[in-house]
């Protein structure tokens, strides 16, 4: 059974509870965008504290902008994830290690943004 949160409850986490460390959105409507959007405006959210198999390009642009600074991402289970949104995400990410991005959508566009950023890496 869905409940009711949507991308205006997203938007009243953002404008009321900024500082939320953890949020449940499984069985939801919210979007790709709102998870972005709520990504842009809690700093304190880790990208895995968000359970939700939503997150798309949008949430990962919003992580790469915002929480660059993140060591491990889980985006197992979500397939909106694009490979262009993953070379993104480790352009900006520079001490998130390939190996710590958990995804079904690692591609050319991926690998290519591995060699570019992380040319550190021989294993």
């Amino acid at each position: 059974m869905k409940n009711k949160k949507n991308n205006k409850f997203l938007e009243a986490v953002v404008a009321h509870q900024p500082d939320v460390v953890e949020i449940d959105l499984r069985n939801t409507d919210v979007t790709d965008e709102g998870l972005g959007k709520l990504m842009n405006g809690c700093l304190q959210l880790h990208p895995d504290k968000v359970y939700s198999n939503k997150k798309g390009p949008e949430f990962l642009a919003a992580v790469a902008n915002k929480h660059s600074d993140i060591t491990e991402i889980d985006l197992i289970w979500c397939d909106a994830v694009t490979d262009e949104s993953l070379a993104n995400l480790i352009n900006k990410c520079l001490n998130l290690h390939p190996d710590q991005i958990l995804s079904k959508r690692k591609g050319n566009d991926f690998l290519n943004a591995v060699a570019k950023s992380h040319s550190d890496i021989t294993q």
